[in-house]
């Protein structure tokens, strides 16, 4: 580059020229540098390749300034432009066919890849131009005269593009990184989607829980048992009725289903740590109803929740057991909390005998009622009663009781949504 500025700002003095041309092969020679360490940046990225690629471009560089020089002391110019032309049209071409190759492959930066492949070709072009030129002429042709300007041109061309090659090498980089995250991601995924696709197809009902109790897997089979098409992001008690915890670490979980018959599972339990969240694996098989484990669970089911009250009822109504919260709302006005008819207790605590008589018509003709009470304490008792089926379809009454004060009961007079059975899928 610095060459072709110096011979046009001086080319009107033919003194000065004349020192320029006996200095032409250590000026080529830096052209031949320049082109051969743009061409190894172009073909790897590799720093050890680029380490060697530069031992070799110098020691390459070397050998034709001896060379050059030896055939200007000799005056053979016409020897020292056609090695110029066959050097620099072989380099100029493993330049463009590298650009093909890259231009060919880019998914990105294509646009600068098609610079790059249109100077090279130019470049390609001109040295071809000189080489055909002077095996015609068979003398020397006047370089700096008829083609100084043209390779300039081109040189100009190639430093510009230099300078844009940083980004694009940056950018290069960058989309490498994003595919290699896009393929890894992809790879993953793909073993999830297969690993989700076992598991699916386990001839064992398998639910995976979070620390939250939310079902965040259920298989297929675990689908079919249950009798919910989607189990996922479901709430284990939106699911189940009733749940026990054994000493072993195994559990007992109890499933209403739509016809109200009830099924009793043994669970398996695994848990699994990642990322120090525990997560729960459970392994279900049917096993006998039990009514006594069955009644403890759902009476337990409250965990302490005050002012809810969990309870059963035999075929006739009369109270078979009921939960903690029960007994500290009736135990002031009846000692027997715990036995009798469920209406008896209910007239008890009622202010208005109606309701009653209005719940105990609907449950007697519907499989489930509710009624509301102002209880003589001067709060409100919200009551709902459903008919559930053991396997031996033997029935009886779960009681769901919720005592609330005026406050709460404001609050719950604004929600939209009806209340619904809390069993209920």
């Amino acid at each position: 580059m610095l060459r072709s500025v110096i011979l046009l700002i001086v080319s009107l003095d033919e003194n000065f020229l004349e020192v320029i041309e006996s200095a032409e092969p250590l000026l080529f020679s830096a052209d031949l540098l320049g082109l051969l360490l743009f061409g190894g940046i172009l073909s790897t990225r590799d720093p050890k390749v680029l380490q060697r690629h530069i031992l070799l471009s110098i020691t390459a560089t070397i050998i034709f300034l001896l060379i050059a020089t030896k055939s200007v002391a000799e005056n053979k110019s016409l020897s020292f432009f056609i090695l110029c032309a066959v050097i620099f049209l072989f380099v100029s071409g493993s330049i463009f066919f590298q650009c093909v190759k890259s231009f060919l492959s880019l998914k990105y930066g294509r646009e600068f890849a098609l610079s790059l492949l249109f100077t090279s070709f130019l470049s390609v072009l001109f040295w071809l131009v000189i080489f055909s030129a002077q095996l015609n002429t068979q003398e020397t042709i006047n370089f700096q005269k008829d083609f100084e300007v043209f390779w300039l041109g081109i040189k100009m061309g190639i430093i510009y593009l230099c300078i844009f090659l940083k980004m694009f090498m940056k950018e290069e980089v960058r989309d490498h990184i994003l595919d290699f995250v896009v393929d890894e991601t992809n790879k993953k995924t793909q073993k999830l989607a297969e690993d989700n696709l076992a598991l699916n197809y386990l001839p064992y009902p398998l639910i995976l829980i979070n620390e939250k109790r939310i079902i965040t897997f259920a298989n297929l089979q675990a689908n079919k048992i249950i009798g919910i098409s989607v189990l996922e992001s479901r709430k284990m008690g939106d699911v189940f009725l009733a749940e026990q915890i054994l000493v072993d670490g195994s559990m007992i979980l109890f499933r209403c289903y739509e016809n109200r018959m009830l099924q009793m599972f043994k669970c398996t339990v695994e848990k699994i740590t990642w990322k120090k969240k525990v997560s729960e694996i459970l392994i279900l098989e049917f096993c006998d109803f039990n009514f006594n484990s069955f009644s403890n669970s759902l009476v337990n089911r409250v965990h302490g929740v005050d002012g809810e009250i969990h309870g059963i009822l035999d075929h006739n109504f009369a109270i078979y057991r009921m939960s903690g919260s029960w007994k500290k709302l009736l135990d002031p006005i009846d000692r027997f909390s715990h036995s009798g008819l469920i209406w008896d207790k209910l007239r008890l605590l009622s202010l208005d005998k109606a309701e009653v008589n209005h719940l105990e018509n609907c449950i007697s003709s519907a499989p489930n009622a509710e009624g509301w009470f102002n209880i003589r304490t001067a709060h409100s008792l919200r009551v709902r009663l459903e008919k559930l089926y053991a396997p031996d379809y033997k029935h009886f009454y779960y009681f769901y009781g919720k005592h609330t004060f005026k406050k709460e009961e404001e609050t719950e007079e604004r929600e939209e949504e009806h209340f619904k059975f809390r069993f209920q899928a």
